[in-house]
């Protein structure tokens, strides 16, 4: 993170970390096998002052500094044995400032794909990270997980092993199930309580839709309750409505493609649906305070 550098994209995904690319550009031949192994000075990423969605399962630790992270609108303090875990489709923004000169995070990242052909009893987690992206690990524990890490490193860097992809794979699967035993530990509460509930079915609806489906009854009607009862339940559990969400998310996405693509403003208008680009730049002024072509030109 310490050494940046601004990544020309060209595509509507142009706002997605795709890790697995950017690691094989850089030499690391890992795109055939869609897992990583790496750290934030390692890498050149262009990850701070902008939103950014991530493509992958990315696990993360904080190993030494100190950082701000917002996680889909969720603001967390990220110091040694800070553990994020990220699910495909989740937002993060780190602010210039935001983190100490020192501030480094092992990491690994997979993709849902990687772990599709193995046997995987542990499932329910994946959709527990939607929801609770943050846990904060004790002197034992974060020990516990270096030492994970640091045998996955292992593995990872041996290329020249002919069964690289195949011990791999069994050693993530080892490595998520004794991380779970961890993860279980600080989540089971948060996770029972909200199990099924109209907070979590309208959470995984939202990260599906929000780019299509901007009424609350369209949601509603999914969740096959009035637009009043979900607009209660979701002001009383987030402090935020229905629509706000859905406009933040919008806004959040429409930044990092302002700032990482050369879309024009009829583009992203089509992309969130939005009959034209007039009305597309009226809504962002309204929230921002400055057309998509002002904000462009000052993060430009």
């Amino acid at each position: 993170m310490a050494n940046r550098r601004v990544m020309t994209m060209n595509t509507k995904e142009a706002s997605i970390l795709d890790l697995f690319k950017m690691n094989g550009e850089n030499g690391n031949n890992c795109a055939n096998i869609n897992f990583i192994v790496s750290n934030t000075d390692a890498d050149d990423l262009d990850i701070v002052g902008h939103p950014v969605i991530v493509s992958s399962v990315i696990c993360a630790m904080c190993v030494r500094g100190e950082a701000i992270l917002r996680i889909n609108f969720e603001t967390y303090s990220l110091s040694q044995g800070a553990f994020i875990i990220l699910a495909p489709g989740s937002m993060f923004l780190c602010e210039e400032g935001n983190y100490s000169e020192d501030f480094m995070m092992y990491y690994i990242s997979f993709s849902p794909d990687y772990v599709k052909d193995i046997s995987f009893g542990h499932a329910h987690m994946i959709y527990d990270i939607k929801n609770i992206p943050y846990i904060r690990m004790d002197d034992q524990e974060y020990e516990s997980i270096l030492g994970i890490y640091n045998y996955l490193n292992l593995r990872y860097q041996d290329f020249g092993h002919p069964y690289r992809k195949e011990v791999l794979q069994h050693s993530l699967l080892a490595a998520i199930y004794d991380f779970s035993v961890i993860y279980d530990k600080y989540t089971l509460l948060i996770s029972e309580s909200g199990k099924d509930s109209y907070l979590t079915k309208f959470s995984d609806l939202l990260f599906r839709h929000y780019k299509r489906h901007r009424k609350t009854s369209f949601y509603a009607d999914n969740l096959n309750i009035t637009p009043k009862y979900l607009s209660k339940i979701i002001k009383e559990k987030t402090g935020n409505s229905v629509q706000n969400w859905i406009f933040q998310l919008i806004l959040f996405e429409t930044k990092s493609l302002l700032r990482s693509t050369n879309m024009n403003i009829t583009e992203i208008a089509e992309y969130f649906n939005y009959p034209d680009a007039t009305s597309f730049g009226k809504f962002f002024k309204k929230h921002e305070k400055v057309t998509p072509i002002e904000y462009r030109n000052m993060k430009n």
